[in-house]
């Protein structure tokens, strides 16, 4: 997963992925697995003299955190809870 992270974090600072998408989608995960791997990736970085270890990861959960500081995600299933299909 956190490759995957990884990924989206560059694509996202390079705008070939829509910020909008990813924070609905991944969000709340991204910035859990940097919370439970943060440790694990500094004592990478420093094992192996990489500082670059997972670092577009850790900017897009920090990207994520700083937003949520100001404004706390409002679950989805409340957000829309009066969504319907248009058929």
């Amino acid at each position: 997963m956190m490759t995957t992270w990884e990924s989206i974090g560059a694509m996202i600072y390079r705008q070939e992925l829509d910020w909008d998408l990813m924070y609905d989608y991944f969000a709340g995960a991204i910035v859990v697995t940097f919370q439970k791997t943060e440790r694990l990736i500094e004592d990478w970085r420093t094992e192996n003299n990489r500082g670059s270890y997972f670092e577009w990861m850790q900017w897009l959960a920090e990207r994520v955190i700083a937003l949520e500081d100001d404004s706390p995600p409002i679950p989805a299933h409340i957000l829309h809870k009066d969504w319907s299909p248009n058929f």
